[in-house]
């Protein structure tokens, strides 16, 4: 059995298996309308809104219902044995599988890049991670390194990226040695 945090192609295949049960659910009712819409004559204003809508609320209620639930997880994460955590390894409320799915449609609408983000943070956590302080981990995980506080792996990256931007200006003569070695002091304050 798998034990840890979860990466990018994990993430990508559940995302696949809840696109496929997403549509399901959201095309019953998009059907009915358009079968409504034409049997009776009756037009819509704005069908595409009403579907746009609709299969937002589904993808709320999916998201959220399940992530909170005893399963801890979507049909994907279920089918691949993930469960979504908060950062004490415990059982999240509907209220932050909300905030889950809003990081959803964040990554979604910024055609992506958050859903990039466990390929390079330390425990493999996307932007709605961030958002709603939860990660996710394969069922029956239990080890120290989770419930690790984010912020000292934001801050280590942090101080990484300073440190390597310090060495660049050394390197290419922007900083003396002495204002090389105040700078770092400083940073390791």
């Amino acid at each position: 059995m798998k034990t840890g945090y979860v990466g990018f192609l994990m993430r990508l295949a559940g995302g696949i298996i809840d696109a496929v049960c997403l549509g399901i659910i959201s095309g019953i009712p998009i059907a009915l309308i358009l079968i409504f819409e034409r049997s009776s004559g009756h037009r819509f204003a704005n069908v595409l809104f009403v579907q746009m809508n609709l299969v937002a609320f589904m993808g709320w209620l999916y998201f959220a219902i399940l992530e909170s639930s005893k399963l801890q997880g979507s049909v994907g994460k279920v089918f691949l044995g993930i469960v979504v955590v908060d950062l004490n390894n415990e059982r999240i409320s509907f209220g932050r599988a909300t905030g889950r799915y809003l990081g959803i449609v964040i990554s979604v609408m910024t055609y992506g890049i958050g859903f990039l983000f466990p390929l390079w943070t330390k425990q493999k956590r996307a932007l709605p991670d961030f958002i709603a302080g939860t990660m996710l981990v394969y069922r029956g995980t239990k080890n120290e390194n989770i419930g690790v506080d984010a912020s000292v792996e934001v801050e280590s990256a942090l101080s990484d990226a300073k440190l390597k931007i310090l060495a660049r200006m050394r390197e290419s003569g922007e900083l003396s040695e002495n204002e090389y070695q105040i700078a770092l002091d400083k940073l390791r304050r």
